[in-house]
């Protein structure tokens, strides 16, 4: 659950490293464990949470299919959280 990810993100007896760490995790497709919180509606708070762990440039970082967080995000509609869209867009902007 979101509950559960906004918990981990938050726990004070992790490093911040770690943390990084699994927000990079990849699996055999090269999607990012940050990639999948955009394409599964991540709630804004644990998307801004990810990416001031894991650094602006997650934001840029693509798939082996050359798929971005931005496009895990589309694929499921431009109307499902357009402020999630714009937080991609204006981080990867910087």
């Amino acid at each position: 659950s979101w509950d559960k990810v906004r918990e981990y993100l938050n726990r004070s007896d992790l490093s911040k490293d770690i943390k990084k760490k699994q927000i990079y995790w990849k699996d055999y497709d090269g999607l990012t464990t940050f990639s999948v919180a955009c394409f599964m509606k991540g709630p804004k708070d644990i998307i801004k949470s990810m990416i001031a762990i894991a650094g602006d440039e997650i934001v840029h970082l693509a798939t082996d299919l050359n798929c971005t967080p931005l496009h895990a995000a589309c694929y499921q509609g431009v109307d499902v959280d357009v402020g999630i869209m714009k937080l991609l867009v204006q981080t990867g902007k910087k």
